[in-house]
């Protein structure tokens, strides 16, 4: 498909096909990170819709008229803002894990910024984030992210999204799955740190003399992490377990 040589019905396909796309990467993980200019997004999104959509979608029979191409805009901004949404909970779901684990750790109170998300977060938070963003990218998750695109756009084309079609209680079925998510990855430090708790009760009626408090931190931090470090191996294949299941979260938003 040449750019120079597009019929009107082509350029329309192609323009929204980049609206989804684009609206997708605002959020998506990596790619919708604050510091990504928002012009590089813009780029990327009309890039991969020019690549994709030529070998996806359905050709339009005859160019719409100005009200169903505003339309369409809005349907594929949803689209595209649903199915990174649906893609970004995985990411959520791993921060969430960082920030119980972090109160757990007593570590809730201080907190840095996120240069990814403009925002400010814990320590343990950050971690996990960093850990999650690494896994991504050294699986090639990447690439599934862009099979999930290319299967959407076979089973959902362009303006072919049915607004009665899309279903609260899907939405809340995988936010629901955000919270598994988090518990998956968080009991293993979340249980070291009640571990300690009891520890620490049973030392204060053997010897209450003992400042419990002043041992207490250190020794939560301790098993913490020790904890920590023998479950990330497990935590890096179920993220990236996670991943290479991209195509059941963004397709459950759509009912696909």
């Amino acid at each position: 498909m040449e750019l120079w040589n597009l019929q009107p019905a082509q350029a329309e396909m192609l323009f929204l096909g980049g609206i989804r796309l684009t609206a997708m990467l605002v959020i998506a993980p990596v790619f919708g990170a604050r510091n990504v200019p928002r012009l590089a997004k813009i780029g990327l999104g009309m890039l991969l819709a020019y690549i994709i959509v030529p070998l996806s979608a359905v050709p339009a029979a005859a160019p719409l008229s100005l009200g169903e191409f505003v339309v369409a805009i809005g349907k594929e901004c949803l689209v595209g803002l649903l199915a990174g949404w649906a893609v970004s909970l995985i990411v959520a779901g791993i921060q969430l894990a960082g920030a119980l684990c972090g109160a757990q750790l007593s570590l809730g109170m201080e907190s840095i910024s996120d240069p990814m998300s403009g925002h400010q977060s814990g320590a343990s938070e950050q971690l996990y984030i960093v850990f999650a963003m690494m896994i991504f990218l050294g699986t090639n998750s990447h690439h599934q992210l862009l099979l999930a695109i290319k299967s959407l756009f076979e089973l959902l084309p362009v303006n072919g999204l049915v607004i009665d079609d899309l279903m609260p209680d899907r939405l809340i079925l995988l936010s629901a799955q955000m919270l598994v998510v988090a518990a998956r990855v968080a009991i293993p430090i979340i249980a070291a740190s009640m571990v300690a708790d009891v520890a620490l009760a049973i030392l204060a009626k053997i010897a209450p003399q003992t400042n419990v408090f002043f041992v207490g931190i250190p020794m939560k931090i301790g098993l913490a992490s020790i904890a920590m470090v023998f479950t990330l191996p497990y935590m890096a294949s179920y993220t990236e377990s996670l991943y290479n299941g991209l195509f059941k979260w963004v397709f459950i938003v759509f009912g696909l």
